[in-house]
């Protein structure tokens, strides 16, 4: 009985570590970038929350700016939430919230947007994603900043 009961342990925690790395795969993360590998994977298993910055440990994380009035920055950004299916929840002058079912275990995450106006015809992205459940994250809140980035450049070429 004992021997069953330790068999089926071993089982799902295989099971569970297996899971752990598909969904840190599917993130597709820089694992070489700054500030190394080990670091890295301490972080995706202990953070669950992320944001952006103007020099932040992550180069990934830089605060990006656009070309764009704080207006159309605001309404670019709820494109990009309606092509990447996030949920939008709130919409005011100069933040948006939405929220991200992940792929794998179906977690739900909030990204968080504050549109700052650099300039009249400059505005700046300040992004902040939050896993509601677990202590890390597998680097998801991470993939959710450029997802976002990456469907924001993607309307602004059209």
């Amino acid at each position: 009985m004992f021997l069953k009961v330790l068999i089926a342990l071993a089982i799902l925690s295989a099971v569970f570590i297996f899971m752990m790395i598909v969904a840190m795969l599917q993130n597709d993360l820089q694992w070489r970038s700054e500030p190394g590998p080990a670091a890295r994977l301490i972080s995706y298993l202990s953070l669950n929350d992320r944001q952006t910055a103007m020099s932040p440990e992550y180069p990934e994380l830089m605060t990006r700016s656009y070309p764009l009035t704080g207006d159309q920055m605001r309404q670019t950004v709820i494109d990009a939430f309606a092509r990447l299916n996030w949920e939008l929840i709130e919409s005011g002058e100069t933040t948006v919230h939405a929220v991200v079912t992940t792929r794998l275990f179906k977690y739900k995450d909030d990204v968080y947007v504050t549109v700052e106006a650099v300039s009249a015809d400059e505005s700046s992205l300040q992004v902040r994603s939050v896993s509601r459940v677990g202590r890390g994250d597998l680097g998801t809140n991470i993939r959710h900043i450029l997802d976002l980035y990456t469907e924001v450049e993607s309307l602004l070429q059209n």
